[in-house]
C-alpha cells in the first residue's frame, strides 16, 4: 500500500496492542518514523480477581454468588470451548437466570438473536467464546467472568474491557486451573507461531499466579507504569500469607521420580492421595512408597500446591510426552539437598449456607430482563426508588425507538440525575452526560418522573 500510494498519509489505529505488536504494525505498513500516541490502559473502576484451582461445582457456586450480588445487572462469561458455553448457560437457566450461549458453531440467526437480546437487556448473561464482543459497546456490563484461562493478556484485557464502560464499578473474575494451562500449552505448541504463543501464554500464567498487584502486571505488559498498588485487586485486598512448604513439595517431587517421570498432574494427585484410579493401577503406581503419603491434603488443595511448585520452577510439563511431569535442577535441589520452599496459604471463600433458588433473586428466563445499577456504587439514601423509576422510563423510551437502553442514557447518567434531581428541562441539560440533543428529546419525560420524588 505504501508503494502504491507513497505520498498519502496513513493512520493506523488499534484498541489493544503491546510494544512488539505496535512495532510490527509500523513495519508491516512501512511507516517511517511515525508519531505514536498511546492512551492509558488503566481501568481503575474494574476490580481484578483470580480464583485458582476451582473445580466445576466450585466455579458454578462462585458464579451464582457473584450474580446474586448483581441481581439486576448484565454480564459476560467467557469460556474456552463451545461445549462449556452451553453447559454454563444451561446451569444458569436451571437457577432461573436469563442466560444464552454464543459461539461460532451456532447458526447465524441464533447468534444474532443472542447478541441482540443481550444488547437490548432481554437476557442477563451471555456465555460465550472469544467470538463474542467485537464491535459491541454496551456501557452497562457490570461483570466479566473468565471460566478458563485466556490465551494471552491482550485477549484477556480486551474481554474484561467490555465491563464498566460507563465508568461505574464492575467486577472481573478469572478462574485458573492447572488443566487450563496444560490444554492451552498444547494448543500453543501445535500452533503455527509456537514461540510467540507460548510466550504470550507464559505472561498470562504469570498474571494468574502473581502475588503482586495484578493491575501493575497488566499495565507493565503494555509498557505503562504506576507508582503504587491499585487497591482494587484480590492481591491488594488480601495479600497472601506464606508457610514452609518444603515437605509438601518433597512428597510431590519424590512421587514424580518414583514414577519414572511418567505421570501427569492428575495421576500424581491420585498417587499422593492414595486413589486407585485407572491410571494408577495401569502403571502399578499403588506399589510406590509415596502412594497415599498426601491423603491428609484434599485433592483440590493438591492441585493448587502443584501449581505453586510448578511456578517455583521445581518441575516442568513435557507437553510432547503426554503432559508428563519432569523434575528440574531446582527440583532436585529441593528433593535431594533439602532446599527450602515457601508456598502461599490457600485462601478459600467460606461456603454460604444453603439457600433456596429464590434467595438468589433470580431473573426468570421467560421474563424480560430490564438491567439495573451496580450494587458496588450505592446511591444516597432515598435515591434507589428514583433510580428504578428512571431506569424503567429509559427502558420504555428505548423500546419505543428500537434502541438498547444504554443508548438512551447510561447508568452513570441516571446516577447523576438521581444526585442532581433537576426540576426543569434547562436544569436537566446541565447534568453531566446530558447534551443538547438529549435535553430536547428526553428532558420533559425525565423531569416529570424526577418531580415525583422530592
Amino acid at each position: 500500500m505504501r508503494q502504491t500510494f507513497p505520498d498519502v498519509p496513513i493512520v493506523a489505529l488499534t484498541a489493544t496492542a503491546d510494544r512488539l505488536t505496535r512495532e510490527d504494525i509500523q513495519k508491516q505498513l512501512a511507516l517511517s518514523d511515525p508519531v505514536v500516541f498511546i492512551s492509558s490502559f488503566d481501568r481503575p473502576n474494574l476490580s481484578l480477581d483470580v480464583k485458582r484451582g476451582y473445580q466445576k461445582k466450585d466455579k458454578d457456586r462462585a458464579i451464582l454468588e457473584l450474580i446474586a450480588r448483581h441481581p439486576d445487572d448484565c454480564g459476560i462469561i467467557y469460556c474456552l470451548s463451545k461445549k462449556t458455553t452451553e453447559s454454563v448457560a444451561e446451569m444458569l437457566r436451571g437457577h432461573d437466570i436469563a442466560a444464552v450461549a454464543y459461539h461460532a458453531g451456532l447458526p447465524t440467526e441464533e447468534r444474532e438473536r443472542a447478541q441482540d437480546d443481550f444488547i437490548h437487556d432481554r437476557v442477563q448473561v451471555v456465555c460465550a467464546t472469544v467470538a463474542f464482543g467485537m464491535g459491541i459497546d454496551k456501557s452497562n456490563v457490570r461483570f466479566v467472568i473468565h471460566y478458563n484461562l485466556p490465551k494471552s493478556i491482550e485477549g484477556f484485557y480486551q474481554e474484561i474491557g467490555r465491563a464498566g464502560r460507563d465508568g461505574l464499578p464492575a467486577e472481573t473474575v478469572l478462574f485458573y486451573s492447572l488443566g487450563d494451562l496444560v490444554q492451552l500449552s498444547k494448543f500453543a505448541q501445535e500452533s503455527g507461531q509456537r514461540e510467540i504463543n507460548t510466550e504470550k501464554l507464559r505472561r498470562m500464567q504469570e498474571y494468574a499466579e502473581s502475588d503482586v498487584c495484578r493491575r501493575r502486571i497488566l499495565l507493565n505488559y503494555f509498557g505503562e507504569h504506576t507508582d503504587g498498588d491499585c487497591g482494587n485487586c484480590d492481591v491488594c485486598k488480601n495479600p497472601p500469607r506464606r508457610f514452609d512448604g518444603t515437605i509438601l513439595a518433597q512428597k510431590a517431587l519424590s512421587a514424580i521420580v518414583r514414577a519414572d517421570e511418567q505421570v501427569s498432574a492428575r495421576t500424581l494427585t491420585d498417587i499422593l492421595r492414595g486413589n486407585f484410579s485407572p491410571e494408577v493401577t495401569k502403571g502399578h503406581f499403588e506399589t510406590l512408597k509415596t502412594f497415599g503419603v498426601g491423603r491428609d491434603v484434599p485433592p483440590r488443595d493438591w492441585q493448587d500446591y502443584l501449581m505453586q511448585v510448578l511456578q517455583n520452577g521445581l518441575f516442568e510439563i513435557a507437553y510432547e510426552e503426554g503432559n508428563h511431569l519432569k523434575l528440574t535442577e531446582s527440583g532436585r535441589q529441593v528433593l535431594y539437598k533439602g532446599r527450602k520452599v515457601e508456598l502461599a496459604v490457600i485462601r478459600r471463600e467460606e461456603k454460604p449456607q444453603k439457600r433456596g433458588r429464590k434467595s438468589l433473586r433470580p431473573v426468570a428466563a421467560s421474563v424480560l430482563f430490564t438491567g439495573g445499577r451496580p450494587a458496588a456504587a450505592p446511591l444516597a439514601a432515598g435515591s434507589q426508588e428514583l433510580f428504578e423509576a428512571l431506569r424503567a422510563l429509559r427502558k420504555r423510551l428505548a423500546d419505543a425507538q428500537g434502541f438498547p437502553p444504554y443508548i438512551v442514557m447510561s447508568d452513570k447518567v441516571l446516577q447523576n440525575l438521581c444526585e442532581a434531581r433537576p426540576q426543569t428541562v434547562e436544569a436537566f441539560g446541565t447534568v453531566s452526560g446530558i447534551g443538547e440533543f438529549k435535553k430536547e428529546k428526553y428532558g420533559k419525560d425525565f423531569v416529570e418522573v424526577i418531580r415525583r420524588f422530592k
